[in-house]
Formats: structure tokens, sequence, C-alpha cells
């Protein structure tokens, strides 16, 4: 889905300018890890956070459902 929204994106810009995309000539993916020591650290103070009131259920993750942030660069040859 990220590849066909850079196509996307690509299009409408370079339509602003007058030319077309051509073929793409540098594809490049970078994912954030939602596990990096950062957010370990915030999930814990979270955690900590919801322990102390009481209430669990508003910083637990249900079973299944982990958010994946990717990124996606496409550079296209303009014709």
């Amino acid at each position: 889905m990220a590849m066909k929204a850079a196509q996307e994106k690509a299009n409408l810009m370079a339509r602003e300018i007058g030319q077309s995309i051509g073929p793409a000539y540098s594809i490049s993916e970078g994912v954030t890890n939602p596990y990096s020591q950062a957010n370990v650290s915030q999930n814990r103070l979270e955690t900590f956070a919801g322990g102390a009131t009481g209430n669990e259920s508003d910083s637990a993750i249900a079973p299944g459902s982990i958010s994946v942030t990717a990124q996606v660069t496409v550079r296209f040859r303009l014709m």
C-alpha cells in the first residue's frame, strides 16, 4: 500500500509542473520498531501509571493488535 501511495503522490506532484513520472530508480524502506528502547521505557511508565490508578486495562495492548509504522521512499525519473 505504501508503494502505491508513493506512486500516486508522485504522479500528482509531477502533474503540477507539467510532467509525468518515469520508472523508479531508487526504493528504500525504513521500519519504526515499536519495541525500541524509548518506547519500552514509555510503555513501562504507562503501565505503572495504570497500575497506580487501579485501571490497568487503559494501558494494556489487546492480544493481536500491534501497531507497525513503515516508511517507504521511492524516487522516480521525471519525463
